[in-house]
């Protein structure tokens, strides 16, 4: 459900010496029981000089039945000096921009109201995503939200790059789509259908209106001119099983 999906995404502020000096977007994530919290690798360590916090502040509801209830949940960057967050095995080579944390899931659960994406939402393999598709991005852009319920904002992109093809060798595609800073870490999924065609050409018909996840949005692309950049308007996302590769090579 859409709605339980707004809850599975949270408000990141990130905390340097406990003051706030940055907004972006993640998400919760489940696999094997195991809850994780997942965003961008440069909400995490930025690449600005000066730049690093040492905390994520996120805001989460506390009560299932008002959403304007909602607490302050804090995850630590370091332990120890050094970084507790986890990234991709090629991310080295490909830096690939996925940051995921591992959380307590029973400490989560035990005062806060959260959901959690899994593969379960993945994108079936069969399933034809063509360019033009419409999809959502769902995130804050620049912080705001509606802050009195906590929730976030649904942005509308739509397929530019051959998907699932790996742009430029990369293993994301690019959506078409107006997203400001704030939006990094957003999870991006198709909008809901009830039909939905595999690669032989054939039309499922749904009960109800499913939507899938396809992946974490990370940056807009600029063309490099002769002076300055500009913005193109087309984000980079990075495909969903990135992240249980990167839980896999945690275990």
């Amino acid at each position: 459900m859409i709605r339980e999906t707004f809850i599975a995404v949270a408000l990141t502020i990130q905390l340097q010496g406990g003051k706030p000096i940055g907004t972006g977007t993640g998400f919760f994530y489940t696999k094997d029981e195991i809850l994780y919290f997942v965003t961008n690798h440069h909400i995490v360590l930025p690449k600005q000089k000066g730049i690093k916090p040492d905390t994520l502040r996120l805001k989460l509801h506390v009560d299932p039945n008002d959403l304007t209830k909602n607490q302050d949940f804090d995850i630590k960057l370091y332990s120890k000096g050094k970084p507790v967050w986890h990234v991709h095995k090629d991310y080295n080579e490909k830096k690939i921009d996925i940051a995921v944390l591992k959380l307590d899931l029973h400490a989560v659960q035990k005062k806060y109201i959260i959901k959690a994406l899994s593969g379960a939402n993945f994108l079936p393999k069969k399933y034809v995503l063509a360019p033009g598709q419409d999809v959502f991005v769902l995130g804050y852009p620049r912080g705001l939200s509606d802050t009195k319920h906590n929730l976030p904002l649904a942005r509308n992109a739509m397929v530019s790059s051959l998907y699932p093809v790996h742009f430029e060798g990369n293993p994301f595609f690019l959506i078409d789509a107006v997203l400001h800073p704030g939006m990094s870490g957003s999870p991006v999924f198709t909008k809901p259908s009830n039909t939905w065609v595999d690669n032989q050409g054939n039309v499922d018909i749904k009960a109800g209106n499913p939507f899938y996840f396809l992946g974490v949005h990370s940056d807009t692309l600029h063309a490099k001119l002769a002076s300055r950049k500009e913005p193109l308007g087309l984000g980079t996302v990075w495909y969903a099983n990135l992240i249980d590769e990167i839980i896999d090579s945690i275990k």
